[in-house]
């Protein structure tokens, strides 16, 4: 609820008061809003796609891992429709809804190649592929950190140029 700051990889962990039919708790495989959970930045026009779904024993708490990270800087909404059901059938009364924002990711690798291919990494390890909004080759980045305000500059074939602010949106 209203969480500030969530890491762009951590997983979301919905708590009912009581025991949830599991099979009521549906979730998006692709960017439709149609599921009784439903995680989305732009108001519900869209959804983010969910890899899984987990339960407790108890069946009163679940963990919901979207299928990729989440956008760094972003105000995402959660809701809850009244589709979900008690073990007893009992539909909610209302629907759910809160947000929360995520952190700034902290880029510390950039790599462009061909096809417009742009990935990040916090880490040097583990590489997250973003979208450039370009198919032309990209052959170079550099950064102007002589502010607070970072910028991040890729340049490809065809006299292409990207921007970006925190090396996540191009």
């Amino acid at each position: 609820d209203n969480e500030s700051d969530v890491s762009v990889s951590d997983n979301i962990s919905l708590t009912f008061n009581e025991a949830i039919d599991n099979s009521s708790l549906t979730i998006n495989s692709d960017t439709s809003c149609s599921c009784s959970f439903q995680l989305s930045s732009d108001n519900f026009t869209s959804c983010v796609k969910i890899g899984s779904i987990s339960s407790t024993s108890d069946n009163k708490t679940f963990s919901i891992d979207p299928l990729e990270n989440l956008s760094s800087l972003t105000n995402y909404k959660i809701k809850v429709t009244k589709q979900v059901k008690d073990i007893a059938g009992n539909k909610m009364s209302i629907k759910y809804e809160s947000g929360f924002n995520t952190e700034k990711v902290s880029i510390k690798f950039i790599s462009v190649g061909d096809d417009g291919e742009i990935v990040t990494s916090t880490d040097g390890s583990d590489w997250i592929s973003r979208n450039s909004g370009t198919t032309e080759d990209l052959e170079g980045i550099a950064y102007d950190n002589s502010t607070d305000n970072r910028t991040y500059v890729a340049v490809g074939d065809a006299g292409t140029i990207l921007t970006s602010s925190d090396g996540v949106i191009w």
